[in-house]
């Protein structure tokens, strides 16, 4: 099973805005977590009525409970088993943000045997779904999304985290030191570099989307992040920044890793310097 391109998400981003202005768009008969998460919050954004879906697609998107994370009518009820996959999943209050990374940590641990991603994997996700938050930006009381899935026969696995806030640039912008890179550098690109973040020393450590992108490096897998009009894709084989012609208003993270390559974050945490007020026993298990 191949990686998504950036293309691919590009594509898609173009269909949800071409559905927010004429309420029809080409939905892909295979469908991802990022399909189901974007088309979900951009159906919230739009307080749209109705969903009508090709058949061939309605049973996985009752399955990944698309209708209600929209907010419309769903066919029939689905299947609620969450094996192999996270149905997509509303952030509405911060104190669920736990519960989030939690369930997280659990589909990676099921899907990577042997693998240490217990305490350090969770506190990577707890900084990457808290920004959901510190980002300031809801719709009716939304603040983003949580969806994934494996794919046992194609040895892949896909992690959306998505939110509907001010975006990176914006948020970065905070950061006074960052201004002139921000200036020449693609935002997404710049974010998940080490110890960047537009409030470091307040709560927050910058090492969320690195930590992330190290993972992926690990695994040989590939990280996809966009906001605004800014797109980065990372992958063993190749590095993408580019601007893109539907932007998505907020910020949407991608990640897919090869289940069967473990992963050790201890190692990546290892031999990094710590920002004041942290220690690594806040990292690794």
């Amino acid at each position: 099973m191949d990686f998504t391109e950036p293309e691919h998400i590009e594509h898609w981003l173009g269909q949800l805005s071409q559905l927010e202005s004429t309420h029809t768009a080409k939905i892909p008969s295979f469908l991802k977590p990022f399909h189901i998460s974007t088309l979900a919050l951009t159906m919230r954004r739009n307080n749209a009525a109705y969903l009508n879906l090709p058949e061939e697609t309605e049973s996985f998107a009752i399955t990944m409970n698309l209708y209600q994370a929209a907010g419309v009518y769903a066919p029939r009820e689905g299947n609620r088993s969450r094996n192999g996959y996270i149905p997509v999943e509303l952030i509405r209050e911060e104190s669920n943000v736990d519960y989030f990374a939690d369930e997280l940590v659990r589909i990676l641990k099921d899907a990577i045997p042997n693998s240490f991603i217990a305490k350090d994997v969770h506190t990577m996700f707890l900084e990457i779904i808290g920004n959901c938050f510190h980002h300031s930006g809801e719709v009716g009381g939304i603040y983003g999304s949580v969806c994934a899935q494996v794919w046992p026969n194609g040895q892949k696995m896909q992690v959306v985290i998505n939110d509907i806030g001010m975006g990176i640039r914006k948020s970065l912008g905070q950061n006074a030191h960052l201004s002139e890179e921000l200036r020449s550098k693609n935002c997404c690109a710049l974010a998940t570099e080490y110890g960047i973040s537009g409030k470091l020393g307040h709560g927050h450590s910058g090492y969320g989307l690195f930590i992330a992108r190290e993972l992926i490096q690990q695994n040989n897998g590939m990280l996809a992040l966009i906001s605004g009009d800014e797109l980065f894709y990372f992958s063993s084989n190749t590095q993408t920044q580019k601007k893109i012609s539907a932007p998505w208003s907020g910020t949407l993270l991608v990640l897919e890793l090869n289940t069967d390559r473990p992963v050790d974050i201890s190692k990546i945490y290892k031999d990094m310097p710590l920002p004041e007020g942290f220690s690594h026993d806040d990292f690794l298990n």
